[in-house]
């Protein structure tokens, strides 16, 4: 167990001075970044540099190998992707979907303390809290800010799924949303839901989704239709669009940048067959009779 910046610098196979320097002023190894949202305002991303990335990520690795994955954690390097996500809950006809907001800047530096103190001593304990927090909390952008933050959600994991088991309902995670599906109506626990994260030390955004039988359920951007089939948004048009390409020619093209066009139907394509392998597969054909510049 490192105790020092030294015996940490080894551990991460980086040289102990510019470590130093980067555990010393971390704010000068980050640069921020605003996205516009989905909805209205923006999304800060502060971006470390590529030094504070190399030492993160050997970080990473080494956390990683002494982490154990909870069965409900989907994302993250689960194993368990949003596709699995979806089809564990495809059979209930019930859905409740909640979101914790500000997920990474909600987990506290003395949260992510008590985490590493697992694994590290002294001034190493105190170097890698620098290099893992920004401003007492988790920077979006860091490479081990996942992994922080999936551990410091652990208890809300537990009690969550201590809940389901003992009302027989689905539960999952898939980063900051929380899942719930049952054959009986689930929105008799949206305030019990509500109650657990806050007592946690989180809040719920806005947009808290219930699904009745019948609908057209969204989990994790995969829709699930009353079949209990799985699709993607809009998929019908990506194949219209993809047929009237291959009838047509690339000037059915919106954008002129054909290379882009072809890698991003490309991409879009391997998403659909991922879901919905038939579909996918018929797009892939149509696909493949467009006559692409070499």
């Amino acid at each position: 167990m490192p105790a020092n910046v030294v015996e940490l610098a080894a551990l991460l196979g980086v040289e102990p001075k510019p470590l130093a320097e980067m555990v010393a002023d971390p704010l000068r190894h980050y640069h921020p970044v605003f996205i516009p949202k989905k909805t209205t305002g923006k999304r800060r991303i502060d971006v470390p540099t590529p030094a504070l990335k190399t030492a993160q990520r050997a970080l990473l690795k080494y956390l990683s190998a002494k982490h154990s994955q909870r069965a409900c954690v989907y994302g993250f390097d689960s194993g368990h992707s949003i596709i699995e996500n979806a089809r564990y809950h495809a059979s209930g006809s019930y859905l409740l979907n909640v979101d914790i907001a500000d997920f990474f800047p909600s987990v506290h530096w003395s949260r992510v303390r008590r985490i590493l103190s697992r694994h590290f001593r002294e001034a190493a304990l105190a170097a890698v809290l620098n290099l893992t927090t920004l401003h007492r909390s988790l920077p979006q952008g860091a490479a081990t800010s996942p992994l922080m933050a999936n551990e410091a959600v652990a208890n809300l994991d537990t009690r969550l799924m201590g809940l389901a088991r003992s009302e027989g309902l689905r539960y999952t995670r898939y980063f900051d949303d929380i899942s719930l599906s049952s054959d009986s109506n689930v929105s008799r626990y949206e305030e019990l839901v509500a109650t657990i994260i806050r007592q946690e030390g989180y809040r719920l955004n806005a947009k808290t989704t219930l699904y009745a039988p019948g609908e057209v359920r969204l989990i994790t951007g995969i829709e699930i239709w009353p079949d209990c089939s799985l699709h993607v948004p809009d998929e019908s048009g990506l194949l219209r669009v993809i047929q009237d390409i291959s009838a047509r020619g690339l000037v059915a093209l919106d954008d002129e940048r054909v290379f882009k066009s072809r890698s991003s139907l490309a991409g879009k394509i391997a998403h659909v067959k991922a879901v919905n392998p038939p579909l996918g597969q018929a797009m892939q054909e149509a696909f493949c009779k467009i006559a692409w510049p070499d």
